[in-house]
């Protein structure tokens, strides 16, 4: 037995590091080569630098919008990992992303042979796992805290499979306390394993009371604790949901008294143009291929995503609707522990190995298809390919462009271009350009690069004014990069 344990960890450990190594070439490399941005790495790279300081977190990226990063997001995930920052600097955040994700796909494999002592299917599970399109979106757009916690849900089912209540406790708090979102998702997970439990009384009653609570805290952080932080009291969070309401009462009204119209939002554009549509079919495709058809067998699983889709669809922001970014994560432990589960306990031993074979393949073939082209706007896929050699090159001197970055004093406050503020936040006050300009004592910009948010136009009417501008100096102009001085008179 001891043995075969053993040989099933070497397997175990040749996954994580062939996927490790995968995404770590798309993580680690892009942030090497400036393609992190302001929102949200250089944004949290500010927060995790405040509190590994102990300096007061005044949130100076978005500090036009929000007070505190709690105000924006209620996430207490980076305050615990910012020791790490004294160690991995500005990759910190990178890390503990990579880690997690191989973190809960060792989650996967624990499930499965506790629930179902199958570690041959368990084991391939994880490579379906570390397949699935959204770890590749997220892990292509910088660091996101409802990643980290959507890997903690498959610990949370091997928790209740062995009854620990000590562990059930720990995850559920890491899952709440991850994002505000991320705690109404999981009640609804909480509402799903009491139904899976529901003939284990002690399993059944703890999940329904833990669902309670869980949802008790999502309401009163975003009704009470975020508006108290914010400028003017209000649910911000709430503002892109507009085609349903613009209060959680309103909101919940409309489910219930147009719940027809509610149910074509998960299908329709809600007020957006002609050729955005297309997203919302992709990513319900996406779903399908990938293991989410046996949700039409076993519809609670599909009960636990019911937030996540809701967030998602009934959004005016065409942004979230399809398979971009982190916005899919959440559906990557739910639809692996929904299809395994459903594979493991069929009779025949042929079918379970045709089913698993049949959706690894077809999972890694739609994830790097869409890795190379997909239908969702503003996807850049130089930032996924990790299989080309366009993903491991920029169109400027990275290594001059660092050096100059070294020319900046730490004490220094910085405005500088959306991309270049995940690697200089390391000080008081960091701005995204042209935020601030006028107040900051140095501003960094990089032409052969993203001009976001400014249009070319506007972008190069403003470097045409720093250029003349006597309150500014230019003290630094190669490598495409212009460094700008403040001047105080």
């Amino acid at each position: 037995m001891q043995l075969i344990q053993k040989r099933n960890h070497k397997y175990l450990i040749v996954i994580f590091l062939i996927y490790g190594t995968i995404y770590s070439s798309i993580s680690f490399v892009n942030h090497y080569l400036f393609r992190t941005y302001s929102l949200d790495l250089g944004l949290y790279n500010k927060v995790l630098y405040d509190y590994a300081t102990f300096s007061t977190n005044n949130y100076s990226v978005l500090a036009h919008r929000f007070p505190h990063h709690l105000a924006d997001h209620f996430s207490l995930l980076i305050p615990l990992i910012s020791p790490f920052y004294w160690i991995f600097k500005s990759y910190t955040l990178l890390v503990f992303q990579i880690v997690s994700i191989l973190f809960g796909a060792y989650g996967i494999y624990k499930f499965l042979v506790l629930k179902y002592d199958n570690t041959k299917i368990a084991i391939l599970a994880v490579v379906h796992f570390l397949s699935i399109w959204g770890i590749y979106s997220a892990l292509s757009f910088d660091y996101h805290d409802n990643v980290v916690a959507a890997m903690f849900v498959p610990w949370l089912f091997w928790s209740f499979e062995k009854y620990k209540i000590k562990y059930i406790l720990i995850f559920v708090l890491l899952i709440c306390f991850a994002k505000e979102n991320m705690a109404l998702w999981c009640g609804f997970i909480l509402l799903g394993i009491g139904f899976q439990h529901r003939k284990e009384k002690a399993k059944r009653n703890l999940a329904l009371q833990l669902s309670f609570f869980v949802l008790v805290y999502f309401v009163l952080v975003l009704k009470v604790v975020m508006p108290s932080i914010d400028y003017d009291g209000k649910v911000h969070q709430l503002d892109r949901y507009a085609a349903l309401g613009t209060s959680l009462g309103e909101i919940f009204f409309n489910l219930i008294n147009h719940p027809i119209n509610s149910f074509k939002l998960f299908f329709d554009n809600t007020a957006t143009p002609q050729e955005y549509y297309g997203i919302k079919t992709e990513l319900h495709l996406m779903v399908l291929t990938a293991g989410g058809i046996v949700f039409l067998i076993r519809p609670i699983w599909l009960l636990m995503l019911f937030p996540i889709y809701a967030q998602k669809m009934w959004t005016n922001d065409f942004g979230l609707w399809g398979i971009n970014n982190q916005y899919s994560i959440e559906f990557v432990p739910i639809i692996c522990l929904a299809l395994f589960s459903y594979i493991v306990e069929l009779k025949s031993k042929i079918n379970k190995i045709i089913l698993t074979v049949f959706f690894i393949v077809i999972t890694l073939n739609s994830t790097i298809n869409t890795i190379e082209e997909r239908e969702s706007f503003w996807y850049n896929p130089e930032n996924s390919m990790f299989f080309d050699k366009k993903h491991y090159s920029a169109n400027f001197d990275v290594k001059e462009l660092n050096t100059s970055l070294e020319l900046i004093p730490t004490k220094a406050s910085v405005s500088a271009q959306s991309f270049v503020v995940p690697h200089v936040f390391e000080r008081k006050n960091v701005f995204m350009f042209p935020d601030k300009m006028d107040e900051a004592d140095y501003i960094i910009l990089v032409y052969q690069n993203t001009k976001y948010p400014l249009s070319e136009e506007y972008y190069n009417m403003v470097v045409k004014k720093l250029l003349v501008d006597k309150k500014h100096k230019l003290m630094y102009c190669k490598n495409y990069t212009y460094i700008f001085k403040k001047i105080n008179f």
